[in-house]
This record gives structure tokens, sequence and C-alpha cells, in this order.
């Protein structure tokens, strides 16, 4: 079954199993699997080249993902987890007959629904198929006697009917109408099948609709097999459209989400919508356990009014990156970055501000039901007595290029605005706005905290190579204006499906995507 379409196709595919079984128990599970993804060219295959109109995989796409999430739930909750413990994992669910759970579909998606006659009623669909329909089997199904009559007086209706007769004519008149029910819920395609024998013969409903039954030697399932197979070649992206339209009516819009979109579009269709899972990165991983670390240092201010020593913070940022279930080079390279963090700790203990609040989520609802939310670091006083305050947001990475595009451009609706700006701007947003938490300050002031330093020096930005920056940024109400009016024009563009791929590769942004074996042919 294997296709030559490439003449290195089995020799990629014997590199992908050869690295598998080569990795198996050095490695953890989920980096594993998500290298096993990426050499097979996974996701590209599920997909079906999705920007060339072909059916999206939805189901498919959902299955894999609840495995992946599965493999990651399990080596989080045992970071040196191998492949061969893990598969006898699933294999003791097996033999206890327990699922791996996920969302594959709802009612309300595309799909393939089973449905009684009687539940259809007043449901629509592009196509309808009415199956097994024989004479006094199932259309019309024939009438049963009652067991136990009920008077006359309680129901009104063909127990009033003298002759046995009139009650059977009644019975068919109810099958015809409950027929029609079903039948009239198709918009395009009505489909009906029946198989009959000696002892059964098809549906006299035929007849009345004078609809001439076609003979075939194929089975029921070939035919409708047949039948999908024609309307997917007609026109197969609008069977993919409903699912899609399904799946973001529900989406809560984040800053880091809308990034992404104004970003690439097509990335965030994987990513946000088909929710496609990624490779853990250092970057990210890097990233969690400082912020975890942080949090966790001023909880003990807050709570001690002491600042801890950089042990307290090397310690549980060590903790974190034992439970994140990483190959050991990127853990290597996240604590290769631990002197640096003492360095940048020793200053900001000597600076540090006690906070008002620590990782707190908010979440509001903007015009026309956009619900929009956000996670922010550290609040802290700017002046007390005007009750302003200021929005900590700390940044791993090389701050460099974030603080170049700040100084150069302040609108949020630049396409060319710093992600990290837009951010602090949905924090004053998100803080001002919750009517679940009402507060009486308000945010003046956003601030950059890198607590990794500066790679050039460039004297216009106050950029000293090996030097600690932070960036405050004031933040005015016409700012929060212009992010949500960003925000809805994001929101009509991903309602309108508006997910098309860049017109061509960025060789600086494309190769780190998680993503870009699925855009380009490589």
């Amino acid at each position: 079954g294997m296709s030559f379409e490439k003449s290195n196709s089995f020799y990629k595919t014997s590199l992908a199993i050869a690295r598998l079984l080569k990795d198996s128990d050095t490695r953890p599970i989920h980096d594993i699997l998500m290298q096993f993804i990426d050499d097979t060219d996974f996701y590209k295959f599920i997909l079906k080249e999705y920007q060339d109109k072909r059916l999206l995989r939805i189901r498919d796409i959902r299955a894999m993902s609840s495995f992946i999430n599965k493999v990651k739930n399990s080596s989080m909750s045992n970071p040196n987890l191998t492949v061969s413990e893990f598969l006898s994992e699933l294999d003791l669910r097996e033999r206890h007959n327990l699922p791996i759970t996920g969302e594959l579909v709802t009612y309300t998606q595309d799909g393939v629904k089973i449905i009684t006659a009687h539940a259809s009623k007043g449901l629509e669909f592009h196509t309808v198929i009415i199956p097994f329909c024989l004479q006094d089997k199932s259309w019309p199904l024939k009438a049963i006697t009652d067991k136990i009559p009920l008077p006359v007086s309680v129901i009104k209706t063909k127990e009033s009917v003298s002759s046995k007769s009139e009650k059977d004519l009644l019975n068919f008149f109810d099958e015809t109408r409950l027929f029609y029910v079903a039948a009239s819920r198709a918009k395009a395609n009505l489909v009906f099948t029946s198989s009959p024998s000696e002892n059964a013969i098809t549906s006299s409903f035929f007849n009345n609709i004078k609809i001439a039954p076609r003979e075939s030697k194929e089975s029921e399932e070939d035919i409708i097999n047949e039948f999908f197979m024609k309307i997917e070649e007609r026109d197969p992206f609008e069977y993919s459209k409903g699912v899609l339209k399904n799946m973001i009516k529900d989406l809560t819009l984040t800053p880091t989400k809308l990034n992404t979109y104004l970003r690439c579009k097509r990335k965030f269709l994987y990513n946000c919508v088909l929710l496609l899972p990624g490779r853990k990165k250092q970057s990210l991983i890097f990233g969690n356990c400082v912020h975890k670390a942080l949090e966790e240092v001023y909880r003990k201010y807050k709570k001690e009014k002491a600042f801890p020593d950089f042990d307290y913070f090397k310690d549980i940022f060590l903790r974190g990156l034992r439970y994140e279930a990483i190959d050991k080079a990127i853990k290597t390279r996240c604590e290769e970055k631990l002197p640096l963090l003492e360095k940048w700790f020793t200053m900001a203990k000597d600076k540090a501000v006690m906070p008002l609040d620590l990782e707190k989520n908010k979440i509001i609802v903007l015009n026309g039901g956009i619900r929009f939310a956000g996670k922010f670091d550290k609040i802290e006083f700017e002046d007390e007595s005007k009750k302003l305050i200021r929005v900590i947001d700390y940044k791993t990475g090389i701050p460099d290029k974030h603080i170049k595009k700040i100084e150069k451009i302040s609108s949020v609706k630049n396409e060319d605005c710093d992600d990290y700006l837009r951010q602090l701007v949905a924090y004053k947003m998100l803080y001002e706005r919750d009517t679940y938490e009402r507060s009486h300050y308000k945010v003046s002031h956003g601030m950059l905290v890198f607590v990794e330093p500066a790679k050039d020096t460039v004297k216009r930005y106050n950029l000293i190579k090996g030097k600690y920056v932070d960036k405050k940024v004031k933040i005015t109400e016409g700012m929060v204006h212009d992010l949500e009016e960003l925000i809805r024009n994001v929101w009509n563009s991903i309602n309108n499906l508006k997910f098309d791929k860049p017109p061509e590769k960025d060789k600086n942004i494309c190769p780190s995507c998680d993503f870009c074996s699925i855009c380009w042919n490589e």
C-alpha cells in the first residue's frame, strides 16, 4: 500500500522507522512520537493538502491529537516513561476494555448522524439516507395489535374506529406521514435503499411517489460509499466548511492567538483550530520553568515579606525541568542558562516591588460576543496615590528586536507591531473590563522584564551588550480602542474562514514552525 510517487519514499520511510527503534528507550516518548510525525509527514498525509481544497480529515486529526495528548499526560506524570512501558499501559487498558478518550465529533458537526425518523423532525441535512425500505418491515412498519387497548375516552383516535380495515388505513397514513418527515429532511440528496427477497418486497411508498427502484449487484454499503466518493469529487471543500465553522464558534481569543493569526493565518488554523500537537521547544520549556519559579518566589515574598535567595528560585526551576519529560539536550541547554539567570535574579532582588497580584487569569466578552482571555504575570503599583498600576510581563529570550520594534511602531493595528506590545495593551483591557472582579485601579503602564541580556550594543535604544533591560510602555485608552477594533476584524476574518497560506515561504520564520512540512514541499 506504500506510494512510490517520489523516488525516496522507501528510503525516507526506513529512516523514520530506524530512528523510532533507535530512540525507543533513550528519549522521552512524547518527543519520539512528535519526531516520528515529522519524519513521516503524518500531518500532511491526514490533511491531504488542505490548500488544494481536499476534504479535511477532522476525525482523524482529533483522534490523533487525543492519542498524543494521552502520551503527553502519561509522560508528565512519569517523566522517565519509556515506549515499552507506555505500550504495556495501552495493553493493560485494552485488556480491561478502557478506551483512550478524546473529543472526535459533536452532534452539530458535519458527519454521519444515525437518528430515528421521529428524532429528525425539525432538522435538515445536506444528504439523507433512508435504509431498509421493505414493505411491512420498516417502511411502512406492519401494524402491531395493542397489547392493552386503552379506553376510547382516553385516546380518541384509532380506538374510535370500529373496523380493522379502517385501523389499518389509519396506521398506513401515520407511517406515510413519518416517511414524509424523514424524506423531507434532505436539502440536496435523498437516498433510499432496500434488499428485497422472496419473503420481503420493496416498500409500497416507492410506487406512490413514482420512484422506480434500480437493481444492483453491489451491497448497500458499496452503493453508499460510491455516493459519498462522488460528493467529495464534486466540491469537497464545501463539506469541510461546516466542520470548521462549528470548531471556531466557541473559540476564545487570547493575545497569543491574536498574534499567531496576524503572523500566519495557516498556522492559526493548524495550531488554534485543528489543535495539531507540536514538539516541545527549548524556548517554551525554559520560559515555563522561569515563570513558575518567579511565581513561587514572589508568592513567598508576599507571604513572608522577605525576598528569597536564588537557591529557592533554582530549586523550583530544576524541579519544573525534571517534570517536563524532555530530551536530555534541551534539559542541558536550559540548565546552562542558570548563571545568566542568577545574575539577573541578583539585580531583581535589589529592586524588588511587592506584587498586588500574581498569575491571574482574566476573561471578558467584547461586543459581538467575542470572548477574549489572557493571563498576566504580576501587577504592582505605578502610583498608589492616584490608584494607578502597571502590568509586569516577564520575557525569556533576546530583547533586542522587541525593544527596537516597540520604539519604531506604537500602533497595535500596524502589521509590524511587536507582539509583546499588543500583549501589554491586552492586559489593560482585560484587567479594567473584567466584570467578575471589578478593580478600583487603572492600568497606566506595562513593563516588559527580560531575564536574558541584550545581544548587541545599540545606544539609540539603550541596549548594551551583556546588560539586562526592562521596557516600560505607557498604555492609553486609544491603544485599547485600536486593539479592540483589531480583535473584531480578526474575529470576522476567522468566522469567514480566511486561513490562506502565505504567498511564499519565509526563510526566517517557516523552518522553525511545526507545520512547515504541511505548507511547503521539502
